[in-house]
């Protein structure tokens, strides 16, 4: 008489599966992190503005890159009247990459972020974002850092 090997089989496939999958689910949500600075206020031609920086890195890859972000929380902005450069310092002060600005190209509705990231670097070590963002004031570009984002490990 033979013994049934599916009960057994179907155990380890069952088995395999699981720690597969929570394997796969814990580095893929284990591999990412961002940190945000304070956000900055400021006012031009009579709009409020808030600017902030942002630092992404993932592990795996030691990829680092800083995005920087402004809004005009109360009210709409034209096309071209706000701007964001994302920067990328190394932890000991040193800048490491910038992106170029980038204006919105259409209405920016109240509330709603214009963003830009720098560029990208994959180095392991620990990073900060420090952007900057200009607003347009009526006669040219009002320009604010926004505060500095914690280090990050890549």
């Amino acid at each position: 008489m033979s013994e049934n090997p599916k009960p057994v089989r179907a155990g380890l496939v069952t088995l395999l599966t699981l720690v597969l999958t929570f394997g796969v689910t814990a580095a893929a949500t284990a591999a990412s992190h961002t940190a945000y600075s304070d956000p900055g206020y400021y006012t031009v031609a009579g709009v409020q503005y808030q600017n902030q920086a942002m630092i992404y890195t993932e592990d795996v890859s030691h990829l680092a890159k800083a995005l920087t972000q402004i809004k005009a929380p109360s009210q709409a902005v034209s096309s071209g009247t706000v701007g964001t450069l994302g920067r990328l310092f190394h932890s000991n002060g040193s800048l490491q990459c910038s992106g170029t600005y980038a204006y919105n190209s259409g209405t920016l509705p109240a509330g709603v972020n214009h963003t830009s990231w720098s560029c990208a670097v994959y180095q392991q070590d620990a990073w900060y974002s420090k952007g900057t963002t200009k607003a347009w004031n009526g006669g040219g570009y009002t320009e604010w850092f926004t505060f500095q984002s914690r280090n990050q490990n890549s």
